[in-house]
């Protein structure tokens, strides 16, 4: 089975409530983007700061928060588009 990638604003899994590592200020949920095969899907979560205008993404398997690069951010909105 070939992997497939779904973007979505309605993922199966809620997306958690988090605070920016910078300044500690709310994250802003955006979008998520769901991958893998019908038995095993990943689901990451990207997330906005308002204050310092980071991108950050969560990984809902890890459970860790990352910041993305220009690059991962370019390529989740053109895939968005």
């Amino acid at each position: 089975m070939t992997p497939l990638t779904t973007l979505t604003t309605e993922p199966l899994n809620t997306p958690p409530s988090l605070h920016c590592p910078e300044c500690d200020g709310l994250l802003r949920y955006v979008r998520s983007y769901m991958s893998g095969t019908r038995r095993e899907q990943e689901q990451w979560d990207v997330f906005g700061c308002t204050i310092t205008c980071d991108t950050f993404e969560y990984r809902h398997r890890t459970r860790r928060l990352r910041r993305m690069t220009a690059d991962e951010v370019s390529a989740v909105r053109v895939r968005n588009s």
